[in-house]
């Protein structure tokens, strides 16, 4: 922003007088946005100098940080899926509560997809008791199994509505969910499907689960 030059005076005093004046109108448009920059919210607390440009004080040629993170890689019948992300707990699916245990199993059914996409059991593993009997063997071994083999399934996910939750007794739940799955396939190699499996229109399953500082699973039946 330009400023006109201040006219000739006659005394030193009132010269001095006029150059203040000016640095005060100055600095007074500066603050109140007259050089056309827009800002969004006050300036509190802001230093401006009279020197620097907009473009400099708004950090326009800094330069951002690349992502370093992995692209994820949907599997398809050439390869597994890669750099499956790994889906985090919602807080109150940690509460022992019925909507806390609600929350949890829906969160167990997004590590149900995660392992099959990637077939990494261990944080599901970490979450069910030895006891469950499909917990291991319907989930965890064949996971496990796929990854020694080096099969890799394509779709097949899950998507679950919970029915009903209560608590029945100290630090154990029962939910009840009903589910259905997408059809899916599994491939040993680049091409060659080893298995093919069907669509689940309808299921119904009941969770039992035990706190302790957690949920976890200690048994899934059919509920039908």
């Amino acid at each position: 922003m330009t400023h006109q030059s201040s006219p000739k005076v006659r005394g030193e005093s009132e010269m001095n007088k006029s150059r203040l004046l000016v640095a005060a109108i100055g600095t007074a448009l500066l603050l109140s946005g007259c050089d056309n920059t827009t800002v969004n919210g006050p300036l509190e607390g802001v230093e401006v100098s009279g020197s620097a440009s907009s473009e400099t004080s708004f950090g326009n040629d800094s330069k951002t940080a690349p992502n370093t993170t992995p692209s994820y890689i949907q599997a398809t019948s050439e390869g597994p899926a890669k750099n499956v992300v790994l889906p985090a707990m919602p807080k109150d699916a940690q509460e022992f509560s019925e909507k806390g245990a609600s929350s949890f199993v829906e969160y167990y059914f997004e590590l149900l997809n995660y392992t099959i996409e990637s077939n990494d059991a261990e944080e599901i593993k970490d979450l069910s008791f030895k006891e469950c009997s499909l917990c291991n063997k319907s989930i965890i071994d064949e996971a496990e199994e796929a990854q020694k083999s080096g099969e890799w399934q394509v779709g097949g996910k899950h998507h679950p509505t919970i029915l009903d939750s209560y608590i029945s007794g100290k630090n154990i739940a029962i939910v009840t969910v009903e589910y259905t799955a997408d059809p899916a396939k599994i491939y040993s190699s680049p091409g060659t499907v080893q298995e093919e499996l069907k669509e689940i229109e309808s299921n119904r399953l009941a969770f039992d689960l035990e706190y302790d500082k957690g949920w976890r699973v200690y048994k899934i039946i059919g509920a039908n």
